[in-house]
């Protein structure tokens, strides 16, 4: 049988971005050819969701009519449709440690999500997710190739020319790379910025073990903050001067045939330059200065070979050009603190894919057409940069990592209350208008909430805090003090909702939130709080039918 060889679209790289964005294009009769160097189900790391991540799988699914990506909205409906291989995430939590000393259950943190019908929060085991999107393109229509490392791409006036190893050829009008780090269109336009702009400085170790005893279960019932939530029901991040390390179970609840969880450590660079040593034996050096850390993680049982990285930062000049894209990860990268990769990939994704079916639809690929990509990409790589390496700079003392972290909690709980207004909006209206109202943003999603400018405001103040904490004009206590009394002035959220800037405030539990904003987290699309919506974001919505 003939191949075919040319299409409307190819897109390099099969992981979640690129067969969503492959499946959205096929969905609408375009012909998209999936290039894919390796094979799965293969490794990925990115394994813990946000209600923010979860909202943007939503809004992209239901925006563009692929119920399938829904799937990965709800731990049920994971379940039943995609890997009884993944894990919940009831929380988010953060402990901090400090060198020599056992942990002091006063200094963590726990954000405890809501119970909504729209959405829950899940660790996705990346191997099945990965592979059951991509079972999805190829449902509606995508040609995939596997084991196939393109050798040259060639942009012509009116297409895209891309050669393979072993000398096959295939056409297209437009091209999307969703390669990664190791981006073909970057390195042939040497899009790559050297040194990256970024200021955040990190390099990882990384590997899935099995059977990892609960850190509620390693450490005396007297050592627990005695919160609401055990931290084995979400992702902990164990915190130091200098770096963090994630757990991410995908054996936490009954559900689960896992017994798999993710471990990995991210060191400051700056702090922790790179070493000739084995990743292994690096990272057991590290968490053996920790005690309770230590207790946790010890005799862990590695199911795969330690990854160890070089520094894990860098950024790009451009992402869009001559008919081609780059999807979020091809573009810039910077550290996986705070679970913004998924966020990252299905923004991208979302102000993307309607922009280019317009333009497939038109045959019109000039490249002010996706300018508004370009700029949410460099924007928000911005933003996020300034957000992580501040986080990095707090972690040197509590006080500090404390201050950040309620700002960080607050901004995000903003952020999901402000997409989860868009859904229901959607919802109540029967359209998908308000998604495009929101991918119209500018310059990207959010930036211009009502919460956006005075968290600017506080983190620009935060940065100046921590610069003369480095520069030793200020004490530790005393910038920590002042971080927290901007963060209490400024009523990004109201203090009936929650003690913001309050010290002893690293506890919040959505299930027993106060009114009147629980019922606008978490009622379901059967129960619209219109009332509330308008209250809170002066905005006009009809009744549902």
């Amino acid at each position: 049988m003939q191949k075919n060889k040319h299409f409307d679209t190819i897109i390099l790289g099969a992981g979640i971005a690129g067969t969503t964005l492959a499946s959205i294009l096929a969905k609408n009769g375009f012909s998209v050819l999936l290039l894919e160097k390796g094979t799965h189900p293969r490794f990925a790391i990115g394994e813990a969701m946000l209600p923010e991540s979860a909202l943007w799988m939503w809004i992209v699914a239901e925006r563009f009519g692929i119920p399938e990506l829904k799937n990965l909205t709800q731990v049920e409906t994971i379940q039943q449709y995609v890997s009884s291989g993944c894990g919940v995430k009831r929380l988010l939590g953060f402990v901090y440690h400090k060198e020599g000393e056992k942990q002091n259950p006063d200094e963590a943190h726990q954000l405890i999500s809501p119970s909504s019908s729209l959405i829950s929060e899940s660790h996705l085991f990346r191997p099945d997710v990965d592979h059951y999107m991509l079972k999805v393109a190829i449902n509606y229509g995508v040609e995939y190739h596997d084991l196939t490392e393109v050798q040259d791409i060639d942009f012509q006036e009116d297409g895209v020319q891309v050669r393979i190893k072993d000398g096959e050829e295939y056409s297209a009008r437009f091209l999307v790379d969703g390669s990664g780090f190791r981006s073909l269109v970057a390195e042939k336009f040497n899009l790559r910025e050297k040194p990256t702009r970024l200021r955040t400085n990190t390099r990882g170790i990384f590997t899935h073990v099995a059977n990892l005893p609960a850190y509620d279960d390693c450490i005396p019932q007297e050592d627990l903050p005695g919160q609401s939530c055990k931290w084995q029901e979400g992702t902990l991040h164990h915190v130091f001067d200098g770096g963090w390390i994630w757990v991410i179970p995908f054996d936490n609840h009954s559900l689960s045939e896992s017994s798999l969880c993710s471990v990995g450590l991210m060191l400051n660079g700056y702090k922790y330059p790179k070493k000739d040593i084995d990743p292994e034996q690096e990272f057991y050096s590290i968490i053996e200065q920790f005690p309770s850390i230590a207790k946790h993680l010890k005799d862990l049982k590695p199911v795969r070979k330690w990854v160890s990285t070089d520094r894990i930062q860098y950024s790009s000049t451009h992402a869009v050009g001559h008919r081609y894209a780059l999807l979020s990860h091809s573009y810039g990268f910077i550290d996986p603190l705070y679970s913004r990769g998924f966020i990252s990939t299905f923004e991208t994704v979302h102000s993307l894919a309607g922009r280019l079916l317009e333009a497939l639809k038109d045959d019109d690929f000039s490249v002010e057409r996706f300018t508004h990509v370009e700029k949410l990409l460099a924007t928000k790589i911005d933003h996020n940069d300034q957000i992580l390496y501040n986080t990095f700079r707090s972690m040197s003392h509590f006080p500090l990592w404390n201050a950040m972290t309620q700002l960080w909690l607050a901004y995000l709980i903003l952020s999901d209350v402000y997409l989860f207004r868009s859904c229901l909006k959607s919802i109540a209206s029967s359209s998908s208008s308000p998604f495009i109202e929101l991918d119209q943003e500018e310059p990207y999603p959010m930036a211009k909430a009502p919460f956006a400018e005075t968290f600017q405001t506080v983190l620009d103040s935060y940065e100046v805090l921590l610069d003369k904490v480095d520069a030793g004009e200020i004490p530790v206590e005393e910038a920590a003090n002042q971080m927290l009394s901007l963060l209490k002035q400024s009523d990004m959220l109201p203090q009936s909702v929650y003690p913001w800037g309050n010290p002893q405030a690293r506890h919040v539990d959505f299930r027993a939130y106060p009114e009147p904003i629980k019922p606008l987290v978490s009622s379901g699309a059967d129960d619209i709080p219109l009332a509330l919506l308008k209250e809170f974001f002066d905005i006009k919505v009809p009744q549902p039918v």
